[in-house]
């Protein structure tokens, strides 16, 4: 639930790669901070890093900081999106981030 102090995170799941690394983006529009974003495996917390690598689709929407607004995670073997539930949960109200 996001509260008025809390403010929305534009973000999304983009998919996983072959070699088992989890894709996506997540920032706060017209804020510069980066967005920590927290990787669920089967309700199991796996990691959580800042979302800082650089999404090249993302950055002529002029999004913040150049751009520089994707996560990339790599998932432990046998992990994929299609044999676990995966969440990825955004800032401190733990949005959950949809995959497209």
């Amino acid at each position: 639930m996001l509260f008025r102090s809390q403010r929305f995170i534009n973000g999304a799941i983009t998919g996983q790669r072959p070699n088992r690394v989890l894709e996506g983006f997540a920032f706060v529009a017209g804020d510069a901070a980066p967005v920590r974003v927290h990787v669920m495996i089967d309700g199991d917390k796996h990691t959580s890093q800042l979302a800082t690598g650089y999404a090249h689709r993302l950055s002529p929407l002029q999004t913040p900081r150049g751009g520089f607004v994707a996560f990339e995670v790599p998932m432990p073997k046998g992990v994929t999106l299609q044999t676990h539930h995966i969440e990825v949960l955004a800032g401190e109200s733990r949005q959950p981030l949809p995959l497209i």
